[in-house]
């Protein structure tokens, strides 16, 4: 059931335009173009697409660890709650796991074209890659292919 369920949710990131790694792993430390999935050996089938979608944000970069402005760490929850809904997590589901204002963003975000969506979630994880960049969030004078 898990790696059926896991193919799914990849499938589902990878039509909205999300490079997923060719390896999802549950080791601890995945390797080189693998990602960590966040699930628990017992998982339920509603757990598994949040657990592929959990490890796709880049961490924190290293001038964040240090101390320097990082302002796109604000970008963390909305882009994660995106990515959950992405792949198949429930709206409910997100709503109750994200803090009000990153769930009804990603509604907004949801509900523009699927190339704006992708235009959007671009954006703001670059901004995470690097200290000194703000994200820009809002859904407003968002450009992208249309979808």
């Amino acid at each position: 059931m898990v790696s059926r369920n896991v193919r799914i949710a990849a499938e589902k990131l990878r039509t909205a335009g999300i490079q997923t790694p060719r390896t999802l792993t549950m080791a601890a430390h995945p390797g080189p173009d693998a990602s960590k999935l966040d699930i628990a050996p017992d998982a339920q089938a509603a757990d598994i697409p949040g657990g592929v979608a959990s490890g796709l944000l880049p961490e924190p970069p290293s001038c964040a660890l240090n101390g320097e402005p990082y302002p796109a760490a604000a970008a963390a929850g909305p882009l994660t709650a995106w990515l959950y809904a992405t792949a198949g997590v429930p709206s409910g589901t997100v709503a109750g796991d994200f803090a009000t204002e990153e769930a009804a963003l990603v509604e907004q975000v949801r509900a523009l074209p699927a190339g704006k969506q992708l235009a959007w979630y671009q954006r703001n994880r670059k901004a995470m890659t690097v200290c000194g960049t703000p994200p820009r969030l809002g859904v407003t004078g968002v450009t992208g292919a249309a979808g």
